[in-house]
């Protein structure tokens, strides 16, 4: 007997071996005679089996596809492994045996049991036991047949339709003589018959799953299912009839493992899936084929032992493609469909149906049999064929349905759904080329400009041809534009605006050069629209695979100046003793500064030496300088050097702008004397400003030194001053009122004084506050209070107003408050009477003169009307109110009203905000010739 051996709760509790599923073996039950020969006088010796008897396709080279010649060969099949609506036989085969010499018996009875049932989740494995076991289940026996050979006489007994009884969750068979009569009323089986020794035993059950059952509970069968269950055999041999659950005999085991296979499909379960393309070319010209999804459906075709192959050398159809479907897309034309399956390699062709786009895969992908994963011909795999419609830049990225169908048998339809469905979306690099402008801020030294500047290639793609450059000017002063390539020396001209600069190659980099002129001398706006197209590019009416655009402002020159004092955190110096002064000034913009003005502002008591001024050039050493003239002292204290006057590098280029460090930068030094009329802790103020090449003022800086203390002249207590300054007038330039708080000095004799720039002055019947008199002295642009008042908190307003031409500057107001001190003067030792500060501030005072600039003017004619529609912009400043302007006839071209040119309109500009900065006017003229309209010109 053989079989395997597995001790465990399922065998005989007197631990002899049981054939059951784990481990191979091979015992002689006669070697144990001896054992059991006084409990044991008969015996069957019989082997069972379980064998399917309906078969799936031929398939003897194992490569998933039936062959040709379909001849079954069920010695090499898997007899064991089941479908739902297979058939099967089950077989016993016995001889009995009498281990006591003339024993016989009356009574043969063999249990067929089902244990060990085993399903992919504990739940289910009951719900496969009620359906496959017990009265009314899907296993439907349909015939039982038995042949006796009765050894003694030679005769053959036949009997059909042998009934099994179902108790306790086994099949029983009852084989008396008396029980087989009852079956087979006609035979001539003897009553009195009785099993002996060496009477052969044949039974056949034939079986089938009934396909019916499971379509019953097809909701509850699922994907992934298996299920397994062990056939047990018992027999029972003796004299009376035994219970249900009999015990077996030891030598009694006959175990056979069923299995029925889970069904699987593996297909993109997610909403939607992208597809990225790599490396694509931009123009509609190029076919890709691009691996959608692997799909893999079908039952398990193989498992670990001891189940091991399933299905060996059939095939079990179940499911088979039989079309793909695509949804039509607007961007792109959907070309073969491929299918690589079983090692074969398959190309369909689309057809257009509507809206969609149909792959018939009908009689063109076998079904499928077996699913696994790990072996790449059992995956289907689908690649597609497509062309983009137009350039990849102007593909917008959308979705496009894909959905697979499948026609299924009685099996397929309990697992498997009959179409699958999600969204697909190609998703292109958009492919850009940039410029790497080496100066956006050019300066240009005249009206002829140049820059460098860089084209860099796509990254995405290998190519982008028919590169282009237009530019644009919104004033239209700047003219004579060439493009020249540095490393060739091409100069590329203007075709029909643009510039064709021919292909950019996967990251190249091409360098250029951008030159001009301009018939302005302030800062222009050059804008430079670029990209790429499939085509020359020359009708902006068209949307080219790719645009972008940059800026270039020009400035025509334009500084921006800037000072760097001499500053320490605590300047001490001797009374009466000469003091050695540094001042660096710079251009910290990109264009040159002309016309530098330095304005010197000296505390009282601290005068200029004569002939002290140097200048070196560049900053930083003390090689390369020159001599300068004294300043030019426009009041006491306060004077001037104009450096074109003395300088005449300046005069001819002005101080280089930053771009030309350290040509950018000097130093001045000169010298100052104190006196005995020195006010301790107060520090020089410097101011300057520079021009453009056309004369405007470029910008103003006011700067404090750091304060002058006299040595050991300390104040003997510190003030904090809080000063804030609120303008008046809407313009933020001729008027303001300045608060002043601090609190009483502790000495009787302190006095407050505030120092205006030049040009200021304060409105003296405007002054309040709580001093004892609020009338000031003034000398020097200075104006001094004694702080004499009741209370403890000094309070001090008045108004300033600026009586000068200036229409935008930056300066400081200064103010502080000292005491009375005695200091030592160095030359004649004799003692002064000083003044020591306690408090010191400073805060700035700033006027932005508001300016506008007419962005746009443009005349149309329209039912002999003559339109104007002109845009003004509030470039700088908050001057809200509404702005008037003139339209004229400039008959002698030179953009100023004349006398004798006259007015055709007022135009008055309304509605700036904080946020509105543009305001659009159209007017109606009449009766106007075309040299007028040439002609017209505005001021505002």
């Amino acid at each position: 007997m053989n079989g395997i051996m597995h001790l465990d709760t399922d065998c005989p509790a007197t631990g002899h071996p049981q054939v059951c599923s784990m481990k191979p073996y091979k015992i002689n039950c006669e070697n144990i005679k001896p054992c059991y020969k006084d409990t044991l006088p008969t015996s069957m010796h019989y082997m069972a089996g379980v064998y399917r008897t309906s078969y799936g396709l031929v398939d003897l080279d194992f490569n998933g596809i039936p062959d040709s010649i379909q001849t079954p060969s069920p010695s090499q099949y898997n007899l064991q492994h089941f479908l739902p609506g297979d058939s099967f036989n089950i077989v016993i085969q016995g001889v009995v045996n009498a281990d006591i010499d003339g024993s016989t018996f009356k009574n043969l009875i063999f249990r067929i049991g089902h244990n060990l049932f085993i399903s992919n989740d504990s739940l289910t494995s009951d719900f496969y036991r009620k359906l496959l076991i017990g009265p009314n289940s899907a296993i439907n026996t349909y015939n039982t047949s038995l042949r006796i050979l009765q050894k003694s006489t030679g005769k053959l007994y036949t009997f059909d339709k042998i009934p099994q009884t179902y108790e306790l969750g086994a099949y029983l068979l009852h084989l008396s003589a008396d029980s087989l009569r009852e079956y087979n009323p006609l035979t001539d089986f003897p009553a009195n018959y009785r099993y002996s020794e060496g009477d052969s035993i044949d039974i056949l059950i034939s079986n089938r799953i009934d396909f019916t059952a499971y379509q019953k509970v097809d909701p509850q069968i699922k994907l992934n299912d298996f299920f397994q269950f062990t056939y047990s055999f018992h027999s029972f041999t003796g004299d009376y009839l035994p219970l249900p659950n009999f015990p077996p005999s030891p030598c009694d085991c006959n175990f056979i493992n069923i299995y029925f296979p889970e069904f699987q499909i593996s297909f993109p379960k997610g909403q939607a899936y992208e597809y990225n393309v790599g490396n694509p070319q931009l123009c509609p010209d190029t076919e890709y084929f691009q691996n959608l999804f692997d799909f893999s459906f079908g039952h398990i075709k193989a498992l670990p032992t001891p189940i091991g192959t399933i299905f060996p050398y059939e095939v079990r159809e179940s499911i088979q493609p039989t079309r793909i479907e695509l949804s039509a897309s607007k961007d792109l034309e959907f070309g073969i469909i491929q299918i690589h399956y079983l090692g074969d390699t398959i190309d369909i062709m689309p057809e257009i149906n509507g809206n969609k786009i149909v792959y018939d895969l009908d009689k063109k992908v076998p079904a499928a049999g077996a699913y696994f994963l790990k072996d790449p011909n059992n995956i289907m795999r689908v690649y597609l064929h497509f062309k983009p419609k137009k350039c990849i830049n102007l593909l917008s990225p959308e979705y496009v349905d894909f959905t697979l169908h499948f026609r299924l048998n009685e099996i397929g339809k309990l697992y498997f759904p009959d179409s699958i469905s999600t969204k697909i979306r190609f998703v292109f690099p958009k492919p850009n080329i940039s410029t790497s402008i080496y100066q956006r801020e050019v300066t240009a030294f005249s009206n002829m400009f140049s820059t460098g500047f860089t084209m860099i290639g796509p990254k995405d793609v290998d190519e982008a041809k028919n590169v282009f450059i237009k530019l644009y000017n919104p004033s239209g002063k700047i003219n004579s534009l060439t493009i020249t390539d540095t490393v060739t020396n091409k100069v590329y001209v203007q075709e029909k605006e643009y510039f064709q600069l021919g292909s950019l190659y996967k990251k190249q980099l091409r360098h250029f050069k951008l030159s001009g002129s301009s018939d302005n001398c302030t800062q222009e706006i050059l804008y430079l629209e670029y990209g790429f197209d499939c085509e020359k590019y020359e009708n902006p009416a068209f949307t080219p695979c790719f645009r972008a655009f940059d800026t270039i402002h020009i400035n025509f020159p334009n500084g921006l100046v800037d000072l760097k004092p001499e500053v320490s955190a605590d300047t001490t110096i001797l009374l009466c003793d000469t003091i050695t002064q540094k001042l660096t000034l710079l251009n910290a913009g990109l264009g040159n500064a002309f016309d530098m003005k330095i304005q010197i502002r000296l505390p009282k008591g601290l005068n200029y030496i004569s002939g002290s001024g140097f200048i070196y050039y560049p900053a930083g050493q003390t090689i390369t300088g020159f001599a300068i003239p004294d300043p030019i002292f426009s009041a006491p204290q306060t004077g001037e050097w104009q450096l074109k006057n003395f300088w005449p590098l300046h005069a001819e280029n002005g101080l280089f702008g930053a771009g030309s460090f350290p040509n950018s930068e000097f130093d001045l030094t000169y010298k100052v004397l104190s006196d005995c009329e020195f006010i301790s802790g107060l520090p020089i103020t410097y101011k300057i400003q520079a021009s453009t090449g056309c004369g405007t003022v470029t910008n103003r800086v006011t700067k404090n030194t750091s304060t002058f203390n006299i040595v050991d002249l300390g104040p003997t207590e510190s003030i904090s001053i809080n000063a804030k300054l609120e303008t008046k007038d809407k313009c933020q330039r001729s008027s303001s009122t300045l608060n002043i708080s601090f609190p009483k000095p502790e000495a009787a004799s302190s006095i407050f004084s505030v120092i205006l720039p030049p040009e200021w002055t304060i409105v003296t019947n405007s002054i309040t506050g709580n001093l004892t008199s609020l009338t000031p002295q003034f000398a020097n642009n200075t104006y001094t209070w004694d702080v004499e008042s009741s209370q403890s908190l000094i309070q001090l307003s008045f108004d300033v107003t600026n009586d000068g031409t200036e229409l935008c500057f930056s300066d400081l107001i200064s103010m502080f408050v000292s005491n009375q001190a005695s200091a030592n003067c160095l030359n004649s030792g004799t003692p002064c009477n000083v003044q020591s500060v306690i408090g010191f501030t400073s805060i700035p005072i700033n006027s932005i003169q508001t300016s506008y600039s007419i962005e746009k003017a443009e005349i149309t004619q329209n039912n002999n009307l003559t339109i104007l529609s002109t845009q003004l912009s509030l470039l700088s400043g908050t001057f809200y109110e509404p702005v008037n302007a003139i339209l004229f006839i400039d008959l002698n071209g030179d953009g100023i009203r004349n006398v004798d040119e006259a007015i055709i309109s007022n135009l008055v500009y309304n509605g700036f905000t904080e946020t509105n900065r543009i305001i659009r006017l159209t007017t109606e003229l009449s009766n106007l010739t075309e040299s007028e309209i040439c002609n017209l010109d505005h001021s505002d």
